[in-house]
């Protein structure tokens, strides 16, 4: 196939998705209704000379209410990313809540395609947009995280204390199977059930730590500081006394870290 046919192959793959080919910015209706979560990003074309396994970066934002089947137009974004070889940089995550039950769908869906998710400043992730982001294995939270009690919108004419009972219990316990999948603290569901649905916790750092909701998952931790053991063949004692050393002294500068990784520091 030639250059020219290539890119007619390409172009014609983000008409179907309704992309604007001038700047390559995709917008997508996550939902049925105008009230529900959208989708939105922009691929970034990586040069050719370091274009190996990915041909762009990936800059995305999930902003909105959560509704039921908001999750297989999240999936066809993941897939469509992975078939262009699109590398996720951070997913935006900017939501009141919504259904629980998509919200834990969107969140396994989030896990299998490893993104990583951040609460942009002057941003607020609330109620089940948290279960979304439990399911990144990698989280950067500069806005506020809040929780309260999910309520059930409607309950059929002829539900009863016990049956409302035994669908709540349900819900929780699905929630904490859920949270505990994610190596998420199930402590969550207990603290979310405590707060009245009209009003809102937000979280303190102490507590994003506690949830185990903050920064990043504890078994991909290990697995990435493992490999860079590996990398750097040293002994996974002496990465984790060169890391404690970089934290120490580095204030979060990547180059600085990198450095006493290498043991140059």
């Amino acid at each position: 196939m030639g250059r020219s046919e290539k890119q007619a192959d390409t172009r014609h793959s983000y008409r179907q998705f309704g992309v604007q080919s001038s700047l390559i910015f995709f917008f997508l209706a996550v939902a049925t209704n105008a009230n529900s979560a959208d989708i939105s990003y922009i691929l970034n074309p990586l040069p050719p000379s370091i274009a190996y396994t990915a041909r762009y970066t990936a800059s995305a934002s999930l902003e909105g209410a959560i509704e039921p089947n908001d999750e297989e137009k999240v999936s066809t974004f993941f897939t469509f990313l992975k078939k262009e070889k699109a590398v996720m940089i951070y997913l935006d995550l900017k939501g009141p809540g919504g259904d629980v039950s998509t919200a834990i769908k969107i969140g396994r869906l989030v896990r299998k395609f490893e993104v990583n998710i951040r609460v942009p400043r002057d941003s607020s992730c609330v109620s089940s947009c948290v279960l979304i982001l439990a399911g990144s294995p990698i989280r950067t939270i500069e806005g506020r995280v809040g929780i309260h009690r999910p309520y059930f919108r409607t309950l059929p004419s002829d539900s009863t204390y016990d049956s409302v009972r035994r669908a709540f219990d349900l819900l929780g316990a699905a929630t904490k199977s859920y949270l505990t999948e994610m190596n998420v603290n199930p402590d969550v569901w207990d603290q979310m059930v405590s707060i009245p649905p009209e009003n809102v916790r937000f979280l303190s750092t102490r507590d994003l730590d506690y949830f185990r909701l903050g920064g990043m998952d504890p078994v991909t931790e290990e697995v990435l500081s493992h490999d860079l053991a590996k990398m750097l063949g040293i002994p996974r004692d002496e990465f984790l006394r060169r890391e404690s050393r970089a934290n120490q002294i580095c204030n979060n500068d990547a180059s600085c870290s990198w450095d006493v990784l290498k043991g140059l520091r």
